[in-house]
Parts: structure tokens; sequence; C-alpha cells
């Protein structure tokens, strides 16, 4: 030891005090500064063009694919521009959380079709081994968004609402809701799309985009002799309320539906599914029953003779859903279902314009778009509410991180995917039934 210490060690010159040294860190410095400066003028010039399509910004959809590992991607084509490559489903983007806003909701859900889009195209096998379904027989196509002026959309809070701006005016000097103008381009986009005998697949953006669905729906069969249609809302409320100073919103959607002249005329039928009564009130429960609605509360969804109690946390609600359509299907003659992501428990879907602690599982939902997927009356089908905002999306065309994505979106995506997989099924179990009959 006392060798050791009587060692002189030797003088070190540090990196730093070099002439050499300080070249190459300065010139390391420059290089970083002009590549961080690229970067940022790169997704500059992203952010401003708020109208860049998918496949664009996200390169192909068949990118990244792995060999022996197709994906549901590879088969979704773009239908946006050319109607003949449409789909048997088709993907509808409906951007737009305006009506939230005016509703209390939180603001957001106008990035859920983006956030959508950028996990639907990584995810979900072509041919699921766990189902034994190989779907490389299914069309399936993006139609784009809905859209609108892109004026107000650089907007990054609620301090100033979609749409707003200069107010439009009627002959007689009213002003008229910029809601019901976009509305009824999303009603004819899907009015066209049945009108063709394919499926809508509407992904919001605000809720109050049902009663535009469903009137397209109406709008598309009526005349062809099967016009009862049924309508399952998937919500933790029962969005009947009333206008808000004559404007709609994304809590008056099915008071719009029930009081609609086709659709009262046509007999139609409607039931709530998984509400909770925490979140709607008595008079609404009231008036959705006084226009021959049914509510289907979520307790009776997890409520079972304890022998059963596992198998019912994970299955109960699609046991149910199932019956519903069951039900229906003997009754209607199309079927919109309509899936509010708040009606799933926060944890699984935290990315929502108005959380809660309880709701349905994520499991369930994949489930129950199945059973929907399936279901051969099953015409038309939104999901509303999706706010990746919530979660980390601050601007509309914002890539999404292997390490920040929004659960939220994966769930939707997952969603979408197993109703693809019913989808396909109800295809097979068609061919079956014209075969055996042949």
């Amino acid at each position: 030891q006392n060798h050791r210490r009587s060692v002189a060690r030797p003088t070190t010159t540090t990196r730093a005090s070099t002439p050499a040294f300080n070249l190459c860190h300065t010139s390391m410095k420059k290089r970083k500064a002009s590549s961080s400066h690229a970067q940022q003028t790169k997704l500059s010039q992203v952010d401003n063009n708020m109208f860049v399509h998918s496949d664009q910004l996200f390169g192909e959809r068949t990118s990244g694919m792995r060999a022996g590992d197709p994906r549901l991607n590879s088969i979704i084509k773009d239908s946006a521009k050319d109607v003949a490559s449409e789909g048997q489903l088709v993907i509808v983007g409906y951007p737009v959380d305006k009506g939230c806003i005016r509703n209390g909701g939180r603001f957001g859900a106008r990035f859920g079709p983006n956030a959508f889009r950028q996990i639907v195209n990584k995810r979900g096998t072509l041919i699921n081994p766990e189902y034994s379904i190989d779907m490389r027989t299914l069309t399936i196509s993006d139609s784009g968004d809905i859209t609108h002026s892109p004026t107000t959309l650089h907007e990054t809070d609620g301090s100033s609402s979609l749409l707003e701006g200069p107010k439009r005016k009627t002959a007689e000097g009213g002003v008229v809701d910029e809601l019901v103008i976009i509305h009824d381009k999303l009603t004819q986009r899907v009015r066209d799309i049945i009108s063709r005998h394919h499926l809508p697949f509407v992904i919001g953006g605000g809720n109050d985009q049902s009663y535009a669905n469903a009137r397209g729906l109406m709008e598309a069969i009526h005349g062809s002799g099967g016009t009862k249609v049924g309508v399952i809302n998937i919500d933790a409320h029962l969005d009947v309320r009333p206008l808000i100073d004559g404007q709609r919103h994304s809590g008056c959607p099915f008071r719009l539906l029930l009081e609609d002249d086709m659709f009262q005329g046509s007999g139609g039928v409607f039931v709530e599914f998984a509400a909770q009564g925490s979140q709607c009130s008595a008079e609404h429960a009231e008036y959705v029953r006084k226009h021959n609605g049914s509510i289907i509360w979520l307790r009776e969804l997890h409520t079972s003779a304890a022998s059963d109690f596992t198998h019912t946390l994970v299955y109960g609600a699609a046991q149910r859903f199932q019956r519903v359509l069951d039900e229906l299907s003997s009754q209607v003659d199309h079927i919109f279902v309509s899936f509010d992501m708040d009606s799933v428990c926060g944890s699984d879907a935290p990315g929502v314009s108005c959380v809660s602690t309880r709701g349905l599982r994520g499991e369930e939902a994949c489930e129950m778009m199945r059973l929907a997927g399936e279901t051969a009356k099953v015409t038309l089908v939104d999901l509303s509410e999706l706010n990746p905002y919530v979660e980390g999306m601050t601007t509309m065309t914002t890539p999404m991180s292997s390490s920040h994505q929004s659960r939220t979106a994966i769930l939707a995506a997952d969603m979408f995917y197993y109703f693809a997989m019913g989808l396909h099924q109800r295809n097979i179990n068609a061919n079956h039934t014209t075969t055996t009959t042949t």
C-alpha cells in the first residue's frame, strides 16, 4: 500500500484542453444543431398542412410488413378519390369536436380519426390463429375525412371552438348552425356508401355525428321496401338532451333521432346499452321510455350468480349484447350500432371526452364489435368521443411514438379489427347458406 501511495501518477491532459478536441467538438455541435433545425423544419411543415393524407404522412400502408406476418393494413385501400376501389367495409373520419365543446365536454376528439389510422396502420394480423380466421378475401377501404374549413383547425385548446367565425345567415336573417352543414356532408357520405351496398364504419369525433349517420342510413334505404331501423346506443349517457339555444351538440343526437319523422314513421326501435345511472338524469330516462326506447343499465350486464361470477365479468356484456342483436334482427330490417368510447372504463379508455371509473371492459368492447360484425342486419357502425388529445396528441398530424401511444386509440383500432373479423365470418356464413340452399 505504501509503495502504491508513493508512486507518482502521470499528469493527465483532458481532451477539452487540446486544440484537436476543441475543433472536433465544435464541428459536432454544428452538425447536431443543423440536424435539429432540419427536424424542426420538417415537423413544422407537417403541422402546417392539416389535411395531409395518412398514407403521405406515415408511408404506404404496407410499409413495415414482415415476412410471414401480413397485417390488416395490407388490404385497406384508399377510396377517397376513387369510389371504384371502395371495399365492403369503409372507414369514414369525422374530425369534429364542436359538439363536445358545446356540451361541456373536453376539447380534442377532432384528433380521433388520425390517431385511429396511425394504430390501424400497424396492428391486427390478417390471419388470426386464435380464431382460425383468414381475412385475405375481405375488402376494406378508407374514404378519408369529412372535410370542413381549415381556417380554425390550428387551435390547440378549447379557447375558440371549431367552426366558429363569420356566421352564415339564412334567407330570413337567422344564423345557420355550422354543425348542421357538417352533418349534412356526413349524412351524404354515409347514404352514398350504403346505397352502394357497403358498410360505413365512422370514426369520431363527437357523438353528435350519430344522428347524421342514422339519417344517412334511413335515406339510403328509403323506398327500398325494408325501411325499419333498429339503433343501439352503447354509451354511459343517454344523449337525449335538448338542443342548446337551438344548436346541436354531442348530448342530443338520439333526441333528434327519436323525434325524426322518418324514424318514427318506419317504426324504428331504439335501445340504450350500458348506460350509467350516475350520469343519466331521471328526466332523460323517462323521455327515452316515453318515446318507446328501452334502457339496459350497466349494472344489469355485470350481475350474475356467484358460481358464474368470473365468466360473467368477462363476457356478461357481450352475451347480453348478442341477445339484443338477435331480438332486433327479428324486428327490423337494418341495425345501426353506435359506440361511444366513454362507455368503456377509464382504465381501458382514458382518452375520451368524459372519462368514467366504471364501464365496459376493453375485452368486452372488442367481443361486442365481433358479434356486431357477424350480425347480418348490422348496416352501419360509428365510434365516438375518441380523444387522443387527452393522452398527448396535440395537432391533427402529430405522429405518436412507439413509447407514447393513445391507449384509447389502440382500443378503438382493436375494436375495428374485431368487427372486421366478425364481418368476414358473416361472409362465410352467407356463402355457406347460399351453397346449402342451392
